[in-house]
């Protein structure tokens, strides 16, 4: 076992584990005491770094759960789905599961352990803003938004570009996720499809890279719409726009495929960590979004 998971919690004491009541109270605890507060989905995270030592400073967590904010909504123009939602409940939804345009989300969950999924919520996934977890680049293939309460309201952001560093957001200090909308795309004669792909040492492991990607295939056989978007790759999950590029406009042959994955290759900032070099990480870009491809092509039956 590695040393840093032998150390003990002593520098964690909260000293106060709040249910709330409403978001006003969350926003006037937040607002209070800055930092030295957070908010709690089902503390898996939390836990994690809580063993590494990343939260000293926390005194008080606020848990959401009672907020009424555990639900997935489908409805004519976006999907709604509320902060406490589980993973689980979002991959149970028949939505995710059978349009192919946001099975990315159901195949996402899937990868991940049941005993996880099950309690683990969609905000804590989030905002942890740990690059190794799921749903950041299944939401940024999907051009998702977060809705961010805090005491000026609520403030609606794309979730590209939230991540500003490893376990650094832009949300304020008197904000807390209580939303993501995802928007329903219009078909417009495309045929569409979305996918979500990992390389894991172990089944119960967090993955050595993870690959969301959304493609939109015309009458003419060509992508419309690309989007791909990574994670465990580098310090924040990322859209890879330059990829997006190389794809965009071109008909799914053998060299569009080739000159995306090398663009992907480029594209990523990996970092080295126990479970691969950067080197590995490039390598491994390429496989998986040539898999991640013709999986979305194999879907829309445009193969």
């Amino acid at each position: 076992m590695p040393e840093i998971y032998k150390q003990s919690y002593s520098e964690f004491r909260p000293d106060e584990y709040i249910y709330a009541k409403s978001k006003e109270e969350v926003v006037s605890i937040l607002k209070q005491h800055g930092e030295s507060a957070k908010v709690v989905g089902a503390g898996i995270t939390i836990h994690e770094m809580a063993v590494i030592g990343f939260l000293p400073h926390v005194k008080k967590l606020i848990d959401i759960r009672n907020l009424g904010l555990n639900y997935v909504k489908v409805e004519a123009a976006q999907v709604r789905i509320g902060a406490s939602a589980t993973l689980r409940d979002m991959a149970s939804n028949d939505f995710f599961r059978k349009d192919a345009t946001y099975q990315t989300v159901s195949e996402a969950v899937d990868s991940i352990p049941l005993q996880v999924s099950n309690v683990a919520t969609l905000g804590g996934n989030l905002c942890s803003a740990v690059p190794i977890l799921s749903m950041p680049p299944v939401l940024m293939t999907l051009d998702s938004q977060l809705v961010l309460t805090g005491s000026q309201g609520d403030r609606v952001v794309p979730i590209d570009g939230f991540y500003e560093d490893y376990l650094l957001t832009n949300m304020h200090p008197d904000e807390f996720l209580s939303e993501v909308r995802i928007p329903l795309k219009q078909t417009g004669g495309s045929k569409r499809a979305s996918t979500y792909l990992s390389e894991k040492k172990v089944a119960v492991d967090y993955p050595t890279l993870s690959i969301s990607v959304l493609v939109s295939i015309n009458k003419d056989s060509k992508f419309d719409e690309i989007r791909v978007a990574v994670g465990s790759a580098a310090k924040v999950p990322a859209r890879l726009t330059n990829t997006e590029k190389a794809l965009q406009g071109k008909k799914y042959e053998v060299g569009t495929v080739e000159k995306a994955c090398d663009a992907a290759s480029k594209e990523i900032d990996p970092s080295g960590d126990l479970r691969a070099s950067p080197e590995y990480r490039r390598t491994l870009v390429k496989y998986l979004l040539k898999q991640a491809l013709g999986n979305c092509v194999k879907k829309t039956g445009a193969s």
